[in-house]
């Protein structure tokens, strides 16, 4: 029993659309897999970014009050800052030894 002319034809159209609209189906997924990894390209530059904002931003901040005190007390500072990292130095060589 033949289908008919109509049905062949409806069928024929049919599986073509099928055709393009797989083609268009893999061409988004492609596009959405592209567009996923510059997002996350993008995420991560924004890390970077924010991470070197906030250490401008502490060095913004000793700028700042270092600009207001007189040469002596800027050494003065300079002076404890390096004493406070030999200490800490020592404790790390210190727990390194005892563990």
């Amino acid at each position: 029993m033949s289908k008919g002319k109509k049905f062949n034809a409806a069928e024929k159209h049919f599986e073509k659309k099928c055709v393009e609209w797989r083609k268009r189906i893999k061409e988004l997924e492609e596009t959405n897999k592209l567009l996923h990894k510059r997002i996350s390209d993008n995420c991560d530059e924004i890390e970077k970014l924010q991470m070197k904002n906030e250490c401008l931003e502490q060095q913004n901040q000793v700028l700042m009050e270092l600009k207001d005190m007189s040469v002596d007390d800027v050494k003065t500072l300079i002076a404890s800052k390096e004493s406070v990292n030999k200490l800490s130095g020592l404790f790390d060589a210190m727990s390194k030894r005892m563990f």
